[in-house]
């Protein structure tokens, strides 16, 4: 006989300040939480300047923004706001101490993900691989929710969503630049944060010109003004790539 009892509806906050490709990673999470809690009250707390990667993403009630780091009034101000909010849950897939002290003031039940901080740092700094197996980041975020919800990938895409208005520009702009519809396109994303986190040009190059030429796709390289000679060593192996490094922004 099944019990009459409903399950409370939970107010949830999802927790990645940074970066680009760690806050999109996120969005396989999203989707698969808000289909386990469709009437969830659901809200993502990251640093403003990547807010606009979520700017349209429908998994999500609300964006909390975090200021620069430096700037401790912005996080008291965001576990402020937390901790009026109510929330019944804090799902932290950062872990760094920012975080962690957020999940401490919101008052709420904190879940995280595991992070082998030392094994990574000894990695970078010393080539010490004390891993005996890597798991993917994508798949450690399914960790960092309650266990009795049974969240699962479901082995979708990344999600990142444009606007009306937006994808009329951008198909606008790639007609400018000569790319149809017809034709495959894919972006390469050149530039990292870190160093020891960026791929090395020549290998973006061989990668860019065997996708060229087999898929009769046309490569856009995206980046800020630092990632600019990198693009224009990928060009001189692959011309007909698209250096978009400096002219584009996350919205």
């Amino acid at each position: 006989m099944k019990s009459g009892r409903r399950e409370k509806t939970p107010r949830i906050l999802v927790v990645r300040f940074s970066s680009i490709g760690d806050i999109l990673l996120t969005t396989p999470f999203l989707r698969v939480l808000r289909t386990k809690w469709p009437q969830a009250h659901v809200d993502f707390a990251t640093k403003a300047r990547f807010a606009p990667l979520l700017l349209h993403n429908p998994r999500i009630d609300g964006l909390l923004t975090l200021a620069e780091p430096g700037d401790f009034r912005s996080l008291r101000r965001l576990a402020r706001q937390a901790r009026e909010t109510r929330y019944d849950y804090v799902l932290d897939l950062h872990k760094n101490w920012r975080s962690m002290w957020l999940g401490l003031r919101a008052g709420a039940t904190v879940h995280r993900y595991r992070k082998d901080a030392l094994k990574r740092f000894l990695l970078v700094s010393f080539h010490w691989n004390l891993y005996r197996r890597v798991v993917p980041v994508r798949e450690r975020y399914f960790l960092a929710a309650p266990p009795e919800w049974g969240l699962k990938d479901d082995g979708g895409p990344l999600e990142f969503v444009l606007s009306a208005d937006e994808r009329r520009w951008a198909e606008e702009e790639l007609t400018r630049l000569g790319l149809g519809k017809k034709r495959p396109l894919i972006g390469l994303a050149i530039g990292a944060g870190y160093v020891t986190k960026r791929w090395p040009a020549e290998h973006f190059a061989a990668l860019a010109h065997s996708l060229r030429k087999k898929r009769d796709a046309g490569i856009l390289l995206f980046g800020d003004l630092r990632d600019s000679p990198a693009a224009g060593r990928i060009r001189e192996v692959e011309p007909r790539a698209v250096d978009l490094t400096g002219r584009t922004t996350l919205r």
